[in-house]
C-alpha cells in the first residue's frame, strides 16, 4: 500500500454534527477502525470498473462489417468512426460493448456502401 493511502485512511474521521443524519463515504480496500464506527453505519462494497452496457453490436459483427467496409487495420475504423485505436480494438476484442451510436454508424455506413452500384465500363 502506498504510503498516501495509509495516510488518507487514517485521517478519516466520523462526522459529528447533532441531530443530523450524515453519510461519510469512504473509497479503498482498508476499512476504517473500529473507532471509527459509529451505530447506524452501513458498509456497502461497490463494483470496480466501468458499469457493464449491453451491446449493441457484437464484436464478431463489429469485425466482419468492417472487413465489408475495407477496413484492414484498427486505425482505418478508427479514423473513419472518430474514434481512439484503443477504443475500437477493445470493440473489437469484446473487452468492451459498442454503443447503439456506434453500431447505428457502422451499420449506416455499411448500408451505404451495400447500395452504390459500380459502373459498368
Amino acid at each position: 500500500m502506498a504510503s498516501g493511502e495509509a495516510q488518507f485512511h487514517e485521517r478519516l474521521r466520523a462526522a459529528q454534527r447533532e441531530g443530523e443524519t450524515l453519510l461519510s463515504i469512504q473509497q479503498g480496500e482498508l476499512l476504517p477502525s473500529i473507532r471509527w464506527y459509529r451505530q447506524n453505519t452501513t458498509i456497502t462494497e461497490c463494483a470496480m470498473g466501468r458499469p457493464k452496457t449491453d451491446a449493441a453490436m457484437t464484436a464478431e459483427e463489429f469485425t466482419a462489417v468492417g472487413r465489408a467496409l475495407g477496413w484492414r487495420q484498427t486505425r482505418d475504423a478508427a479514423g473513419v468512426l472518430g474514434l481512439g485505436v484503443a477504443t475500437v480494438s477493445r470493440y473489437q476484442t469484446g473487452k468492451r460493448a459498442i454503443p447503439g451510436d456506434v453500431a447505428k454508424r457502422v451499420r449506416d455506413l455499411l448500408s451505404a456502401s451495400s447500395s452504390v452500384v459500380p459502373e459498368s465500363g
